[in-house]
């Protein structure tokens, strides 16, 4: 059974003025740009490469996507330009031919390693109710199903 509220990942700077930092998100859609307004905001002025509104990270059932949203310069995935394209955990992302990359990295914010597309994340407050019940200890016994799992 797969649980997926939304998707978890790291944004890691290679390059821009972000170089060498690693950010987390979640959600089921999360924007790149110069915007303020974006989830993973980059430097207005010191990086023109970037639209305002450049690309987004969306969550498709269990798979995330990038997709271009109108940016001037557009968006690379691993070197090739995309409108839309399916993300894999260590894709490079480039906003703009010469502008910043970032690598999109799988995680969960309690896993250290990777983890692929469709991984089993379960929120917190969920992994109270998902449990593992004890038979009844005599099998000829019939042991009514507790309210909570009607």
């Amino acid at each position: 059974m797969k649980v997926r509220d939304d998707l978890v990942f790291s944004l890691c700077h290679l390059s821009g003025v972000k170089k060498g930092r690693e950010e987390r998100f979640a959600g089921e859609r999360i924007s790149i740009g110069r915007g303020r307004h974006n989830q993973c905001c980059f430097d207005p002025d010191r990086e023109r490469t970037v639209s305002a509104r450049h690309c987004e990270i969306r969550l498709e059932g269990f798979e995330p996507f990038i997709y271009d949203t109108g940016s001037l310069n557009g968006t690379y995935l691993n070197g090739r330009r995309v409108r839309r394209a399916l993300l894999r955990d260590g894709d490079e992302i480039g906003l703009g031919r010469e502008g910043p990359r970032i690598r999109f990295m799988l995680r969960s914010g309690t896993t250290p390693d990777s983890i692929k597309p469709g991984d089993l994340v379960i929120p917190e407050p969920m992994q109270r109710r998902i449990t593992t019940r004890e038979a009844p200890v005599s099998s000829d016994e019939e042991s009514p199903a507790p309210a909570s799992w009607r």
